[in-house]
């Protein structure tokens, strides 16, 4: 993989919470944070994917890749008083 040099950390850190909508969207970002010794938390929170079928599709992923790269993950679920999701917070 190519380096990213054009990105730049803007503190010195060894973890950060990154925002995955998708890890097919994320995985490049992790492999570089990774590649820097930086710790990703893997952060899934995106209740505007819809059908819900997608959404879970998305989560699972998104869970799968963590676990594979041994990285914590993290749901955020928020609901309405019947149950379904409500757009974010």
């Amino acid at each position: 993989m190519a380096k990213m040099e054009f990105i730049e950390k803007p503190v010195v850190t060894d973890k950060i919470v990154l925002h995955s909508c998708c890890a097919t969207c994320s995985s490049a970002l992790v492999d570089y944070l990774l590649e820097e010794k930086i710790t990703p938390l893997i952060y899934y929170y995106n209740p505007n994917i819809f059908p819900r079928e997608e959404y879970n599709i998305r989560k699972e992923e998104n869970k799968r890749y963590a676990t594979a790269l041994g990285l914590m993950f993290l749901i955020q679920i928020t609901t309405t008083g019947n149950g379904k999701m409500k757009p974010g917070v």
